[in-house]
């Protein structure tokens, strides 16, 4: 479908909300957006006056498609869960989103622990982030910790504690484990902290004053003594916290910089009208977009995964259906939010702040962005002289195989793309067919699978990581795997660049070649294809050693009487590790669909002998 005929397409759209996304040849998605009324916004595709990068996007489109939603606040919603599933290359997004750790809460259990998550459940616990930096949130756990001390130990471990830890005598912990703290006394400890990491830091102050001052009126001078230490402990790391806001406003402030097709963005978090704290992410497909069209994706895409919602979110600049985002907002707050773009007044202020810290942001990321293009740049140039390739390889791929004996055999398979690791699209394989310890027939087997099916998904017209090649393959080993790699690739009639690096010297095995290339030590090639080979070895090993310790799980449960394949098969289901199986409880394990209460004493009571068995 040409571009006459997409926009013959387009002016087919009806004028109502929805969703449209533009699709390559090969059915990728490029583009998905959204609209309140979708034949209005297509007419902005086809105008005179696009920028270079949407006529660059309509001019690799064959396909143009839409859903109707029944408003725009769904049409908001539908728009975001498609970029996250499709990633398309011309849509803005948030880099590595899925990655951003969070601190949790665990308030549904009886005496709650603070944690690290790396992604928000519906337990009942209380989350706060994200933190885009692993320093930020281990230093805010480490600060909140000696501030109100929490247990840190697990479920098990608590159930079966005979005297307390080492963290109780350092004061780190209560002891709620041996009584040494009543309950409520502890939920009291774990109400501060919650005070603390929600920014209600005022509250807090004054709730441990009365604390202090009940205890000394008691005359609990032991107490009363604690709690004026930890009263000045908060003080000091809140005093220095600056007022921004002077009407002690609770607000998010969200602001960017940007060059390029790179921008920085930057969040600053006003609780009580004090500073408390801030998280910058990386934006990409910024290029020939309008600052209102980046601010709308910003806020759009932070709050599709935010753990709190304030009641007033400040921007830099005004939204694109600002009145669909502020509707989709109350809803995820289930309470009004004020959406405002300030011109004047202590707002005004507040964002210009904002914008300074995010371009500072912006040029600490610079250097670093460009420093690793233009290394990847450089070791596809190498590559493509060097192996006389067509051009410089984008998209690497590499193989690794993973056994222990023949026992357990797995295989990997990760994608660089310009230089960097695509983790989305890394696949694994669990090796079948191969009854022995024989590595040749495990990667055989590996190839074949993986260019087998992406055969299969060209042709039938359907889209994954299978069904794209990559511009070059490497496979981990010497000329007896790169052999079979090819006569795998020959039998499919699959035509690929590939090559085989060896790990001890480095040398790079070339089809029809009789002797090695050794590729200069400190070359971007040569770093660039160790990096592909390493991480493809790192990830066959992970899950070699997932599916030994599942394996040895299994073993282990074929032993315990009124444990059958199915049970056995929803422990593992539901808990993934004997670990996880051992910290649970006997009626926790009674939940776990076809297991019922003797059953799951009979497990508990096994594993505790097996326990003490192994540790004597």
């Amino acid at each position: 479908m040409g571009a006459d005929t997409l926009e013959a397409r387009a002016r087919a759209f009806p004028a109502q909300p929805g969703v449209y996304f533009f699709k390559d040849e090969d059915g990728r998605v490029l583009y998905v957006g959204k609209a309140a009324s979708l034949r209005q916004r297509m007419r902005s595709y086809f105008g005179s006056r696009v920028g270079p990068r949407v006529h660059l996007m309509v001019a690799r489109a064959r396909q143009l498609e839409y859903i109707v939603t029944k408003d725009p606040v769904e049409a908001l919603i539908l728009e975001l869960n498609l970029i996250k599933r499709h990633r398309p290359p011309f849509n803005i997004r948030l880099r590595d989103d899925k990655h951003y750790p969070y601190l949790r809460v665990t308030l549904e259990e009886n005496y709650p622990r603070l944690l690290i998550a790396r992604r928000q459940g519906n337990e009942g616990s209380r989350y706060f982030g994200p933190f885009t930096r692993a320093g930020s949130v281990h230093a805010t756990m480490n600060l909140t910790r000696r501030l109100f001390p929490q247990r840190t130990c697990g479920n098990q471990a608590f159930a079966q504690a005979k005297r307390p830890c080492l963290n109780f005598h350092i004061r780190r912990c209560p002891g709620p484990c041996t009584g040494q703290v009543e309950h409520e006394a502890y939920r009291a400890i774990t109400g501060d902290l919650v005070m603390f990491l929600e920014g209600r830091h005022e509250d807090l102050i004054r709730r441990l004053q009365e604390k202090m001052e009940e205890a000394a009126e008691r005359l609990e001078f032991e107490r009363a003594a604690a709690l004026r230490d930890q009263l000045q402990a908060v003080r000091e790391v809140t005093g220095s916290q600056p007022v921004v806001a002077p009407g002690g406003r609770d607000s998010d402030v969200l602001a960017f910089a940007r060059s390029g097709n790179d921008a920085s963005a930057l969040v600053f978090w006003v609780r009580h009208g004090k500073l408390v704290g801030r998280e910058s992410f990386q934006l990409t497909g910024v290029e020939g977009k309008g600052d209102r069209e980046v601010m709308t994706a910003l806020v759009e895409q932070y709050y599709q995964r935010a753990a709190a919602i304030p009641d007033e979110v400040i921007v830099t600049h005004e939204l694109k259906d600002a009145g669909a985002v502020r509707e989709w907002l109350k809803k995820l707050k289930r309470n009004p939010v004020r959406l405002i773009h300030p011109r004047r007044g202590d707002r005004v202020k507040l964002v210009r702040l904002a914008e300074e810290n995010a371009r500072l942001a912006l040029e600490e990321l610079k250097p670093a962005s460009e420093r690793q293009r233009e290394q990847a740049e450089s070791a596809s140039l190498e590559l493509a002289q060097i192996l006389e390739l067509p051009g410089p390889p984008s998209r690497l791929e590499c193989f690794d195989v993973s056994n222990l004996q023949g026992k357990q055999a797995v295989a990997s398979m990760v994608v660089f793309q310009d230089g960097q690791a695509r983790k989305d699209l890394y696949r694994k394989f669990r090796i079948r067919s191969v009854p022995g310890s024989d590595d040749y027939a495990m990667l055989r087997e590996a190839v074949q699978r993986r260019y087998a099916r992406g055969l299969r998904q060209r042709g039938t017209g359907e889209t994954s990581g299978f069904s794209e090649f990559p511009d070059l393959l490497v496979v981990d080993g010497g000329r007896g795997q790169l052999n079979v790699t090819l006569e795998v690739l020959e039998e499919l009639g699959v035509r690929l660049p590939v090559i085989g690096l060896a790990k001890e010297e480095e040398e790079v095995y070339v089809p029809g070649r009789a002797e090695t290339l050794r590729l200069p030590r400190d070359g971007a090639a040569l770093h660039l294809l160790q990096r592909l080979r390493d991480e493809a070895h790192r990830f066959a090993l992970g899950y070699h050693r997932r599916v030994r310790n599942q394996d040895s799980l299994r073993s282990l449960l074929d032993e315990v009487s009124g444990i059958g394949p199915r049970r056995r098969a929803a422990l593992l289901r539901q808990f993934g590790s004997l670990t996880a199986i051992r910290e649970k409880t006997v009626d926790e394990l009674a939940r776990v669909p076809g297991m019922n209460r003797k059953a799951a004493q009979d497990l508990k009571d096994y594993l505790s002998g097996w326990s003490r068995e192994t540790k004597g």
